[in-house]
């Protein structure tokens, strides 16, 4: 068993770059409307991120008690963009689940939990006490991808970007789907 580390190669896919790039910016403003820049905080386009990103996910594990469960976002360290995800999930379903934003004390009991890079939290230790849980980590903390986050998420020349740690999300039972990872950046898989 090899582990890769898979980065993508832009000349080979200049073709599907301009579209790639479009359908993460409808992403970004498909709950605001066309908005100016200014009017597009760090925290808000972080929270827009997480909502749009469970749509791209599946729980292998039964998460999930009925048709209808909520489907659960906690963040830790970061009240605007907890503030932000409030305001943007309000009245809002993914598939049959409403959105619950959850207290940041009990992170296992999250389908989708963010870290900020803002909280005092030991990454490594908690996606220990995460392992095989089912809950998909996220976080905007640029040493959290060594500790075996999910997804990070950053701004770079004003633009949102995320990498993903496809070998770890599947051994936690959250499978991404493909149009996801081909948005990605950065992609940690699996090799032959």
């Amino acid at each position: 068993m090899k582990f890769w580390l898979f980065r993508k190669n832009i000349r080979l896919r200049e073709n599907r770059a301009p579209a790639l790039l479009l359908l993460l910016m409808c992403f970004v403003f498909l709950f605001y409307g066309f908005t100016t820049e200014s009017e597009l905080s760090e925290p808000k386009a972080k929270a827009a991120f997480l909502f749009n990103l469970a749509k791209f996910v599946t729980w292998s594990s039964p998460r999930f008690s009925t048709g209808d469960s909520p489907l659960r976002f906690s963040v830790i360290g970061n009240t605007e963009v907890k503030k932000e995800l409030t305001s943007i999930t309000k009245n809002k379903v993914i598939g049959t689940h409403p959105i619950a934003i959850m207290q940041e004390n009990k992170p296992a009991n999250a389908h989708i939990l963010f870290i900020s890079k803002n909280s005092n939290i030991k990454i490594s230790k908690l996606m220990y006490a995460l392992r095989n849980q089912g809950v998909l980590v996220v976080s905007d903390d640029p040493r959290s991808f060594r500790d075996g986050i999910h997804v990070h998420v950053f701004i770079q020349k004003h633009r949102l970007k995320f990498r993903v740690n496809q070998l770890a999300s599947n051994n936690d039972g959250v499978r991404l789907h493909a149009k996801l990872l081909s948005l990605a950046d950065f992609v940690v898989y699996k090799g032959d």
